[in-house]
């Protein structure tokens, strides 16, 4: 064999190993698509079925229908759980008690968003409630004011025990989400059954 050949057959290996990489590459790239519309379709899934679920809610079922849907929302999220806030009380069953976290329940009152992929990045308004985060297994936490016109009906709650971002596309899907959950708290609040 010449060093012709040798280079030749050198430099055909490196073209399919190029090759061979560029189509691993886009294999990857193609199934993070898929993923990310098949997470998507399942989310807009969700939030159709909750709407027409809020729609047809007898009173009676509300408590433990929402229970389930804020359920199922932190399940299509990845996340270890979602509530709502608004009452004194909160939703003890995710750790999102007002009266444990009142600088946060404050904030969502004035109507502001509440957003922290991890503890060390909490708002300096969260500063204090900190180790209570900690100790409560919250690592990243999103809270959304649920408004109703320019009047803030509560919030939605959203906590993670790992570290997580809430990227705005999200957020805004989310804002939807609060948007519906406003209107079923403002319904159901002008028939006399209060907040849950």
């Amino acid at each position: 064999m010449d060093g012709r050949t040798t280079y030749l057959e050198a430099l055909i290996v490196a073209a399919q190993a190029v090759v061979i990489i560029g189509l691993i590459w886009e294999r990857q790239r193609r199934r993070a698509a898929e993923s990310a519309l098949h997470q998507r379709l399942e989310f807009e899934t969700l939030v159709s079925e909750l709407s027409s679920s809020l729609t047809m809610l007898r009173a009676g079922d509300r408590p433990s229908v929402v229970l389930r849907w804020l359920r199922r929302l932190a399940d299509c999220l990845e996340i270890d759980g979602a509530s709502l806030l608004g009452a004194p009380h909160g939703n003890a069953e995710t750790g999102l008690t007002t009266s444990v976290f009142p600088a946060l329940a404050v904030l969502v009152a004035r109507g502001e968003r509440v957003r922290f992929s991890s503890l060390d990045v909490v708002p300096p308004a969260l500063a204090g409630e900190r180790e209570e985060l900690r100790r409560n297994g919250i690592e990243a936490g999103l809270a959304i004011p649920l408004q109703l016109n320019d009047d803030v009906v509560g919030g939605l709650a959203l906590v993670s025990g790992t570290r997580r971002s809430w990227p705005e596309p999200l957020v805004a899907r989310l804002e939807f989400v609060g948007a519906l959950l406003a209107r079923d708290l403002a319904r159901h609040d002008s028939h006399g059954e209060g907040v849950s």
